[in-house]
C-alpha cells in the first residue's frame, strides 16, 4: 500500500466511517467536540451519526464541521447509516472504482439501492469533493422522496439545472437548514461535514424503506408465576429478558408481568393471561440530544385470553404544512426542526384519524389502539376500554371508534363490536388498581423526546433541542381520578363491592361465575423435524385451550380430523397449562385429566377421545381463570386443500345434570 493510500484510509477510519468494524458499538455519550457549538443546530445530528458509528471526530478533539467529504466517503457513510451493506462482488460499474478500491463495495451497494449515479462518461470520481447539489441528490434518493416537478428557482440554480427538482425536494423536507437571509443555494459549493450530518440523519429517519427497524423490548415478572414460551420451550420467568416476535407470555392465577419497549410503550400483563408478541417494529428517530431511538411503528400482539393494560402514544408525524415562506414570491422555503407532539389530537389533524401503532388481535375481533387502554378476553365476551387516546375496533365487517372514557364489547364470535358506551364499574375501577404502572409509563413516554424534519418557518438558525413534553402525566392522573369517581357512582345499592388495590381507586361489582366448559383452538405453521425415516415436512401445531371450567364433575371430548388431508404426529400435554387450570386439585393426577383412547382411524377420519374420571359433587372442578393451553398436536399435511380439525362430542356433567357443549372447529389453510 502506498503512503498516500495508507494515509487516506487512516484518515477515513479516524474521521468519517468505521470501515474495519461497521457494527462497532460506541459509548452512548458523544464527545464534546471543541469546534461544535453545544447549543448549535447541527449538534444533535452529529451526535446521532456518531452514536450509530457512522461519523467520528479527529484525534485532536475536533469534528471539523466546515470540512468537505469526498464522494466515496459520502456514499459509504450514507450506506452505513441506512444499513445498506455490500454483498457479493465489490466490483462497481464505474471505470474509476476498481474492485480493490476501499469503497468499491459501498459504491456498488449504493448504486444497487438507487441512492447514487455516476457521470455520463461512466466515471464515479470517488475522490472529488461532494457538492451541495450532489448531496441533495443523495439525500432525496435515500429518503425515497420524489424530485419536485416545479422547483423553486434560486439565482444560482436556474431553470433546467439537473439538480433543480432534487434541491427543491430536499429543501421542502428540511434536509438542508437555511435562514431567511439566504438567497443562494451554492449548488457547486462543497457539502460540509455538518451539513452532511444533518441531512443524512434526517434522510434515514424520513425514508419509508430504511427508517423501519426492530423495536427492542423486554418482559419482566412483577408478581406470582410468569412463563415465557419461545424457541419451542416454555420456562418460568425470574428476571427481565428480551422479547422477539413469536414470544409467548403467560401468567398464572396470581401472576403479573410487564413488557416495555425502548420508546416507553408497553403492556401490563394481568393474571391468567396468554399473550403472543407477533410483531414489534419501530421507526428510526433522533432524540433531542442526538440519541438514536426507535419509536413504535407496528406493535402487534395476539391476546388469546386474559387482560392487558397498554400504553403507546401515537408519534406519527402530521403532514408538513405549507407556510407563508413557501408560498411567497421569494421561492425560498425556510426549514426548521421541532419535537413531535405527544398529543393525539395534534397528530391527527383536523377531522383525520391517524394510524394507530398497536394492533391487538383477539379471537373475535381486532383493536387498533394508541394512548392508554385495556383489552380483555373471557369466554363470554371481549372488550376494549380507553382511558386516554382512542381505539378502532373491528369485528365481523363492522368498525367503531372508542374514545377516552368509553368501552366496547364483542359479545360472541359472530357479533360486531357494540356501539361505544361509558365504562362500567369493573372497567372504570381497574385504572385505580394499576395507577402506579400507568403513572410510570406516562413518565417514561414523556422522557422520550424526538426531533422531526417538519417544515416550518424559523427567524434564524437555531438549536432543534426540545423542551420536555409536559402534560401527559397530568392527563393520565386526571383521567384515572375521573374513572374512579365514575366507578364509585355506578355501584348499585345492594351490590357487594370489592375494593380495588394497587394505588387506590373505585369499587367494582363481584363477577358471577357461570357454570360451563369452553374450549378453543388455534394453530401455527412449523417445520416438522424428520424422524423414523420420514423426510422433513411443513405442517401445523394445533393448540388446544381450556377457556373455562366451572362446577363440572365430569368432562369428555373427541378430536377428529380428515386423514386424507392430515397425518397426526402425536399429542403433547402442556404440563404448565394443566397445573394452572387444576391448581386447586393437588391430588389430581395426569391420568385423571388425560384418560384417552389413542388415535382411532375410521371411515377416512381419525378420532381420539379424552375423558376425566367422575368427581363427587363436593369435588367439582371450578377453574374460572383465563385461557390456558392443555395440549398441542403436530400435524403433517398429506394432500392439498383446506383441512379441518374438530373437538366434538363435548359432554359435561354437573352431578346428575348433563349438558352438551358446542363443537370447536379449526380450519387449517393450505401451506
Amino acid at each position: 500500500m502506498t503512503g498516500q493510500r495508507f494515509f487516506k484510509v487512516l484518515t477515513l477510519l479516524l474521521s468519517v466511517v468505521v470501515l474495519a468494524c461497521p457494527g462497532a458499538v460506541f459509548a452512548n455519550t458523544a464527545p464534546a467536540f471543541s469546534d461544535v457549538n453545544t447549543d448549535g443546530p447541527y449538534r444533535p445530528y452529529i451526535n446521532f451519526l456518531y452514536k450509530k458509528g457512522v461519523m467520528k471526530g479527529y484525534p485532536d478533539g475536533t469534528f471539523r464541521p466546515g470540512s468537505g467529504l469526498t464522494r466515496a466517503e459520502a456514499v459509504t457513510a450514507l450506506s452505513i447509516a441506512a444499513g445498506i451493506s455490500p454483498s457479493g462482488s465489490p466490483a462497481s460499474d464505474f471505470k474509476d472504482v476498481p474492485g480493490d478500491h476501499w469503497a468499491a463495495g459501498y459504491v456498488a451497494a449504493g448504486t444497487a439501492a438507487g441512492i447514487l449515479k455516476g457521470y455520463p462518461d461512466g466515471a464515479f470520481r470517488p475522490e472529488n469533493t461532494v457538492t451541495r447539489a450532489e448531496l441533495a441528490a443523495l439525500l432525496v434518493n435515500l429518503s425515497g422522496l420524489s424530485p419536485s416537478s416545479s422547483p423553486a428557482i434560486f439565482p444560482d440554480l436556474p431553470s433546467g439545472h439537473w439538480a433543480g427538482g432534487l434541491v427543491d425536494a430536499a429543501m421542502k423536507n428540511s434536509l438542508f437548514l437555511t435562514s431567511p437571509a439566504d438567497q443562494y443555494f451554492d449548488p457547486e459549493g462543497p457539502a460540509t461535514r455538518e451539513v452532511f450530518a444533518r441531512g443524512a440523519a434526517l434522510a434515514v429517519t424520513l425514508s419509508p424503506k430504511y427508517s423501519m427497524v426492530n423495536l427492542a423490548g423486554q418482559v419482566s415478572p412483577l408478581a406470582g408465576k410468569v412463563w415465557v414460551f419461545r424457541d419451542g420451550q416454555e420456562s418460568a420467568l425470574s428476571s427481565a429478558t428480551g422479547i422477539t416476535p413469536g414470544t409467548v407470555v403467560r401468567t398464572g392465577s396470581e401472576g403479573e408481568a410487564q413488557i416495555i419497549f425502548e420508546d416507553g410503550s408497553g403492556f401490563l400483563v394481568r393474571p391468567n393471561t396468554y399473550l403472543v408478541i407477533t410483531r414489534a417494529r419501530g421507526r428510526a428517530a433522533i432524540g433531542s440530544d442526538g440519541t438514536p431511538l426507535a419509536v413504535a411503528g407496528e406493535i402487534e400482539v395476539k391476546l388469546d385470553a386474559g387482560k392487558i393494560v397498554g400504553s403507546c402514544i401515537n408519534r406519527q408525524a402530521p403532514a408538513a404544512a405549507k407556510t407563508a415562506s413557501a408560498e411567497s414570491s421569494s421561492n425560498l422555503l425556510v426549514a426548521s426542526s421541532r419535537p413531535l407532539p405527544w398529543s393525539l389530537a395534534e397528530a391527527a389533524g383536523a377531522g383525520r384519524t391517524p394510524p394507530q401503532p398497536v394492533r391487538v388481535i383477539m379471537p373475535w375481533g381486532t383493536a387498533m389502539v394508541s394512548g392508554f387502554w385495556t383489552n380483555e378476553v373471557t369466554p363470554t365476551g371481549q372488550s376494549t376500554a380507553v382511558l386516554v387516546g382512542l381505539s378502532v375496533v373491528q369485528a365481523n365487517g363492522r368498525e367503531i371508534t372508542v374514545k377516552a372514557g368509553e368501552a366496547s364489547t364483542i359479545a360472541s364470535a359472530n357479533s360486531p363490536p357494540e356501539p361505544p358506551r361509558a365504562m362500567n364499574p369493573n372497567e372504570a375501577g381497574l385504572w385505580g388498581q394499576v395507577n402506579q404502572w400507568l403513572t410510570d409509563q406516562a413518565e417514561k413516554i414523556e422522557k422520550v423526546i424526538i426531533i422531526s424534519n417538519l417544515a416550518g418557518v424559523a427567524a434564524s438558525l437555531q438549536t432543534p433541542a426540545a423542551q420536555p413534553q409536559a402534560g401527559l402525566r397530568e392527563t393520565v392522573a386526571q383521567s384515572i381520578a375521573t374513572a374512579s369517581e365514575s366507578a364509585q357512582n355506578q355501584v348499585q345499592p345492594g351490590t357487594q363491592p370489592v375494593l380495588s388495590g394497587g394505588g387506590g381507586g373505585g369499587a367494582v361489582a363481584v363477577p358471577q361465575l357461570t357454570p360451563g366448559v369452553s374450549y378453543s383452538m388455534d394453530y401455527l405453521s412449523k417445520d416438522l423435524t424428520p424422524g423414523n425415516g420420514n423426510p422433513e415436512a411443513d405442517g401445523y401445531q394445533v393448540n388446544i385451550y381450556l377457556d373455562s371450567l366451572a362446577n363440572a364433575t365430569y368432562i369428555e371430548y373427541t378430536f377428529e380430523y380428515d386423514n386424507s388431508k392430515l397425518n397426526s404426529l402425536g399429542i403433547n400435554l402442556d404440563l404448565f397449562g394443566i397445573a394452572t387450570a387444576f391448581a386447586a386439585y393437588p391430588d389430581l393426577s395426569l391420568n385423571d385429566v388425560a384418560i384417552d383412547s389413542g388415535w382411532v382411524p375410521s371411515g377416512g377420519r381419525t378420532y381420539r377421545t379424552i375423558r376425566s374420571k367422575e368427581f363427587a359433587a363436593s369435588q367439582a372442578l371450578s377453574y374460572s381463570g383465563g385461557q390456558v393451553r392443555l395440549s398441542y398436536l403436530d400435524f403433517k399435511r398429506v394432500s392439498p386443500g383446506d383441512a379441518v380439525v374438530s373437538i366434538k362430542n363435548i359432554k359435561v356433567s354437573y352431578g346428575s345434570n348433563k349438558v352438551s357443549v358446542p363443537d370447536v372447529v379449526l380450519y387449517l389453510p393450505e401451506l
